[in-house]
């Protein structure tokens, strides 16, 4: 087995860099070795959420091979105006 465990920045700089994001923001949290959460990034504009995971999990394969799968959690991917959505 290879990697054990990820930082909330290095997982930050290998999305930003492997899927090209403009301004992103993340909002991550580990639960236990695993990382989740929310990337925020217009770059997802026009992507299904189908193409969205398929990306992001495309890239941190490419970068953590199987070991991405014990080091990454559920990642969520919005674009600004999802992100902030008003609901009542």
């Amino acid at each position: 087995m290879g990697k054990t465990k990820i930082t909330q920045e290095e997982l930050k700089n290998v999305l930003t860099a492997g899927l090209k994001l403009k301004d992103p923001v993340f909002k991550l949290e580990h639960h236990g070795t695993k990382v989740s959460g929310s990337i925020v990034s217009d770059t997802f504009a026009g992507w299904d959420d189908a193409r969205r995971q398929h990306e992001i999990w495309n890239t941190l394969k490419k970068e953590y091979n199987s070991d991405s799968v014990a080091l990454i959690g559920v990642l969520l991917a919005y674009t600004t105006t999802e992100w902030n959505v008003v609901l009542d």
